[in-house]
């Protein structure tokens, strides 16, 4: 027995290896865990088969080949998942995963996109790391109010 390498803590046997050996993904979190198996075990052929669009696109073999003898995978993390019921056409998957590439350690956060097609999901392109916009923080004044509702101006209560 081995644990699945997508981190689901189930055997690999029962988790991923199905979907790497031709089983439909029966949605998007699925299909992520089972690329994500697919680049730690070198099954590159699964990873080209399951892009489309603009994946499937800017796929290269050569540089997926290169990329991934350099590489060693150190987890993945699903934040969440979105539209990926067996009604859906379109899924959404939010993940992190971490690896070493040539020494150095990365963390990547990405927003997955899916789309099913006859039935099968596959992945379309995503996002990498996403930033949130900016908090503004309002500055209080020296001679406003206190926001504190002392009553008392800013400079001569918590400004102090």
């Amino acid at each position: 027995m081995s644990l699945c390498p997508c981190g689901s803590g189930k055997d690999l046997n029962l988790c991923c290896k199905p979907l790497l050996d031709g089983m439909a993904p029966s949605t998007p979190e699925s299909l992520v865990r089972a690329r994500y198996s697919a680049h730690v075990l070198g099954k590159i052929e699964f990873i080209e088969k399951s892009s489309v669009g603009r994946a499937k696109a800017e796929f290269s073999r050569q540089d997926t080949e290169r990329f991934l003898k350099d590489s060693t995978w150190n987890g993945l993390e699903i934040h969440r998942t979105e539209s990926s019921g067996p009604e859906d056409e379109t899924g959404v998957v939010e993940l992190t995963f971490r690896m070493t590439h040539k020494g150095e350690d990365y963390e990547q956060r990405e927003t997955a996109f899916f789309e099913k097609i006859k039935g099968c999901w596959f992945y379309e392109n995503s996002t990498l790391n996403q930033k949130k916009d900016p908090i503004r923080v309002a500055q209080t004044g020296r001679n406003a109010s206190c926001p504190c509702g002392s009553g008392k101006k800013f400079k001569k209560c918590c400004g102090s």
